[in-house]
């Protein structure tokens, strides 16, 4: 911060100071003023009339004559607004010392305003906001487009900004609280669609369901009991909701904050379906998720049987709204193996063709081990040393569309452990197991 006059934000006096100011100065004002009055107050019974300059030149009893007390509003014009307010902050902060107000209440005034300057300034940082799309899919969609780096950093520089204008001014090191929740509170943008009064209606009802399902992890993760009566109580949750909105308004919320949809949007980053596909698939997930749960946690071998039939037939619900090549797309794109792929080649620098490219050499690798393993005319020897050539070419393949580099980020991440299966050799690790998305609201 230079030392040259900082100005602030200036308008008409009493339009744009806070009431508290005010209030302060009034009161200072009134307490200086009677303290005035009372010492230079003549007896009762000699007071000057209303509107006079002076008390009349009278003799009192013993030939005393009372001392002329001449009234005038010097009091009252030291404490007018106008002879403390300026544009300049030190100029206005001199003015406040001038009139004795003391140091405390000098430090809130001139805090108070400082926020409000940069409040308003923080606002006009804000870009104009898109409409929340339900069908976007990753981080962004799951948190509703609310996390913008850019953003985040202009309020950071903004925030220091003031940081630094309070100690030039006041010498102090103000700390300011920081709302972790102003910056990644995506609930406003996500229920635009809805008036404010059925907006905070939903948020109570999070609210206490939030609660209510706390006691399910107070003694550590939950076991199938809790998975249950957590997934009754997202049952009530939609219910008390749906009571409360139009049945066109509770589609458009289920599509952007069940559960159902929350979990859609993680599992398929990368896919990037359209409204349509997301909607139509939405239908088939939630009749899904409705009768089985988000976990599949069950112990009972009948309801594992039922789960796995239908879920066999979810996929061939899903391949007749997709068609057969974007299924193929989905299932590529929504296989945990290929995320972290697709991380590995993102973290190089790489198009998600690489990733693709070296996909599809992990289906042709598995088939040609397949045909060897097949291959009677093949003694466990030539068998073992023809698998080990197929790993080879497979791994001088990766290489090249990879890179040295790239490969051994892969294989570090536990990428590759499928080479090991076509090999013929023993896993040393097992796949890392594709993680169950719960949506909590």
């Amino acid at each position: 911060m230079s030392n040259s006059t900082i100005h602030r934000n200036y308008f008409h006096p009493m339009k744009t100071k806070p009431l508290l100011i005010l209030s302060l100065l009034a009161n200072v004002g009134l307490a200086v003023a009677f303290a005035y009055f009372a010492s230079t107050r003549p007896p009762s019974g000699a007071r000057a009339a209303a509107g006079s300059t002076a008390l009349e030149n009278k003799t009192a009893p013993g030939g005393m004559k009372p001392r002329a007390v001449h009234i005038t509003n010097l009091v009252a014009k030291s404490f007018n607004w106008l002879t403390v307010e300026s544009p300049d902050y030190k100029e206005y902060i001199a003015n406040l010392r001038s009139i004795g107000c003391p140091e405390e209440t000098i430090r809130d005034i001139i805090i108070a305003d400082v926020n409000k300057l940069f409040e308003d300034r923080k606002k006009a940082l804000k870009k104009p906001e898109k409409a929340f799309k339900f069908w976007e899919t990753g981080m962004q969609g799951m948190m509703g487009g609310m996390m913008d780096p850019e953003a985040i950093a202009a309020q950071q520089a903004l925030a220091g900004e003031k940081k630094a204008l309070i100690r030039e001014l006041l010498g102090i090191d103000y700390q300011e609280k920081i709302n972790l929740m102003e910056a990644f509170n995506p609930f406003e943008r996500m229920l635009d669609f809805l008036p404010t009064g059925k907006q905070n209606k939903i948020m109570e009802i999070y609210q206490k369901m939030q609660a209510e399902q706390v006691s399910a992890f107070k003694n550590g993760a939950p076991d199938e009991v809790d998975i249950k009566k957590m997934q009754e109580a997202q049952k009530d949750l939609e219910k008390q909701i749906a009571g409360i909105l139009t049945p066109e308004e509770f589609e458009k919320y289920q599509l952007t904050l069940s559960q159902t949809a929350m979990g859609m949007r993680m599992t398929m980053d990368g896919f990037g379906p359209s409204e349509q596909e997301f909607r139509d698939l939405f239908k088939v997930q939630k009749a899904f998720d409705d009768q089985f749960g988000l976990t599949g946690m069950s112990g009972d071998q009948g309801e594992q049987k039922k789960r796995a039939d239908a879920e066999t037939a979810r996929q061939e619900q899903m391949k007749t709204i997709l068609g057969d090549q974007r299924y193929a797309d989905y299932q590529r794109d929504t296989d945990y193996q290929f995320k972290a792929l697709s991380k590995v080649a993102d973290r190089q620098g790489l198009p998600k063709e690489s990733a693709i490219k070296v996909w599809d050499m992990k289906a042709i690798a598995e088939q040609a081990a397949n045909r060897v393993r097949s291959d009677s005319s093949l003694n466990q020897e030539q068998r073992q040393a023809a698998l080990q050539a197929v790993r080879a070419e497979t791994e001088r393949s990766i290489s090249t569309v990879l890179g040295d580099d790239g490969f051994g980020s892969y294989k570090k991440q536990n990428g590759a452990w499928w080479l090991n299966g076509i090999s013929g050799q023993p896993v040393n690790s097992a796949p890392p197991p594709q993680p169950t998305v719960i949506a909590n609201p």
